[in-house]
């Protein structure tokens, strides 16, 4: 994944080949908590990502499409991820493209899938909101951060 420097408004990080990965290093929040992932649905290009979690946090691995079925249209979408904390000292075991630091972080994952149908392979991540039960508890930060947190993901899946 790779952020595409198309300008402010295109923001966002963007892979095209099948098993790309991107990490992301997130705050833990107490019991459980949703991330909305923002991502672009289009008509074309598009292919389709694995989301999944390790860390202090667990969530039920899912699969997101980019395919957008109606000619001509693109828009930004969006997928809402329940994840729930861990009790304090249980970790979920790390993959080995993870650094050891990021076992004290909700440790998400994106990986771009060999299954497509439009047979490309290109996915974009656009935003992400992760908020608690209460609206007192909505945390923001920033996906360059949040994907510097958790450096060396990218480049260790490629090899």
């Amino acid at each position: 994944f790779a952020d595409e420097r198309r300008g402010p408004g295109k923001l966002g990080y963007v892979a095209t080949e099948v098993g790309s990965a991107l990490g992301l290093c997130l705050p833990t929040l107490p019991g459980e908590s949703h991330l909305w992932i923002g991502y672009l649905r289009s008509y074309e290009h598009m292919g389709r990502a694995g989301v999944s979690c390790a860390g202090t946090c667990r969530c039920r691995p899912v699969e997101i499409d980019g395919h957008e079925l109606r000619d001509g249209i693109s828009v930004t979408d969006i997928h809402k991820l329940t994840i729930r904390e861990l009790k304090p000292g249980v970790e979920r075991p790390l993959s080995a493209e993870w650094p050891s630091s990021a076992a004290s972080c909700c440790a998400l994952t994106l990986r771009v899938l060999p299954e497509s149908t439009t047979k490309e392979h290109k996915f974009k991540l656009m935003s992400l909101l992760l908020g608690g039960a209460g609206i007192n508890r909505i945390q923001r930060f920033s996906l360059r951060v949040a994907a510097n947190a958790a450096e060396g993901v990218a480049d260790k899946a490629g090899q």
